[in-house]
């Protein structure tokens, strides 16, 4: 929260970072609703309203917050984190949402498919949600995997599965990618 007066700095990094992966070929995003950016009590604040509020459409920015380095002690995101999985409304909000992200209905010959939007975000939010609800403290989307089948809600021949198609649907993106880096 010493920082909060620092945000035009934190603007020019996001900027920068921003910049530097559209050059390594990831399409740039459409700017959040709210500033990436904050001091530490409002981050907290964000987990609590998107909980209490029933928001799951937030929780795909809030909830796969990472420490990288530093020694700023984020045990108080954490905690509000921790909340998810005391309140079975939002949790049943956030697996809503990440059902309606349905695959295509076919894969007919000719048929585009957003590998991202059809095929990886709905394994990423239902891993989030089953992380949230068992209270896993991982953040990837495979640990969340693993930690739900170590709760026993989900299979271990379901985990293998969809573990493996995540990461088959992972891999053809990033080749696609590369294609058309490379064209």
């Amino acid at each position: 929260d010493e920082g909060a007066g620092r945000g035009a700095w934190w603007e020019a990094f996001a900027e920068r970072m921003g910049a530097d992966l559209e050059a390594a070929g990831f399409p740039r995003r459409r700017r959040p609703a709210v500033t990436a950016h904050a001091p530490l009590s409002d981050w907290r604040q964000r987990l609590d309203a998107c909980i209490d509020e029933r928001r799951p459409h937030a929780a795909e920015l809030l909830f796969d917050f990472r420490k990288m380095a530093g020694s700023l002690d984020v045990s108080s995101l954490e905690a509000a984190a921790g909340r998810a999985a005391r309140n079975p409304a939002f949790l049943r909000f956030l697996a809503r949402a990440a059902v309606d992200r349905q695959p295509p209905a076919s894969l007919r010959a000719g048929a585009r498919v957003d590998l991202e939007a059809q095929g990886i975000l709905p394994v990423v939010l239902l891993a989030r949600c089953y992380g949230l609800e068992v209270g896993t403290p991982a953040r990837s989307t495979l640990d969340r995997l693993a930690a739900a089948r170590e709760a026993g809600l989900v299979s271990a021949r379901a985990h293998e599965s969809v573990a493996q198609a995540y990461r088959f649907l992972l891999g053809l993106q990033l080749r696609h990618r590369l294609r058309l880096l490379a064209e």
